[in-house]
């Protein structure tokens, strides 16, 4: 930012005092232009950056707050947070997966689309793993519950999801450890270019020195 914010800020002096002095070389729409460019730019980066915060918000969302788990034959409704491993939990169709798990019971098709991406819904039958956030479909099932909490592969797709927002990968450290030299060089060849023409034509010298720096 630091050459296009200089080139900006010399551009409007040079075209106020341009303008004051009834010269008709000014600079205010090429200025203009770079804020337009630089406000889309960041605007880009926000959508994406905003975007990904939704998944989050939508991956924790996934794990219905109940579940209706079966003691001695009797389904009880329960907390999602109070299942614990080894319960067994049912799932009626339209209803949310509430921890991983393998299904002892009954056969289903499940809409896994926001975990995986696969838009089909996957069957699923005895022995077959199930995983919580995803949507039981067509048919009853009962599964007996094998991870909960921060063990299931929900919570480990958030996890990794935070992390890569939180963390930069080495490609951005290298662009930066570059870009802080290569902003030092021009800063060095924008002066040099205006030192050179200002004793011949310092208006030229002003021109020159905004396009290196831009």
């Amino acid at each position: 930012d630091v050459p296009i914010a200089l080139g900006m800020a010399l551009a409007d002096i040079a075209s106020i005092w341009n303008a004051l002095s009834d010269d008709d070389r000014v600079y205010f729409d090429s200025v203009t232009m770079f804020v337009f460019f630089l406000l889309v730019g960041r605007y880009v980066e926000m959508a994406a950056r905003h975007k990904a915060a939704h998944t989050t918000e939508a991956l924790a969302q996934l794990i219905p707050p109940t579940a209706r788990r079966l003691e001695d034959g009797v389904e009880t409704r329960v907390a999602a947070a109070e299942l614990a491993v080894g319960d067994i939990v049912a799932v009626a169709p339209g209803e949310a997966v509430p921890a991983d798990g393998v299904v002892i019971w009954g056969e289903s098709r499940l809409d896994e689309s926001m975990l995986t991406g696969e838009s089909k819904p996957q069957r699923r039958g005895h022995g077959d793993t199930v995983i919580a956030g995803s949507v039981n479909v067509t048919h009853p099932l009962r599964f007996q519950v094998q991870r909960i909490g921060q063990d299931t592969v929900l919570s480990t797709i958030a996890r990794l999801l935070d992390r890569a927002q939180a963390q930069r990968p080495r490609l951005a450290h290298a662009a930066d450890w570059v870009a802080g030299r290569f902003v030092v060089a021009v800063l060095f060849i924008a002066a040099g270019v205006f030192a050179y023409w200002w004793p011949s034509d310092p208006q030229l010298a002003l021109q020159a020195l905004l396009a290196v720096l831009v």
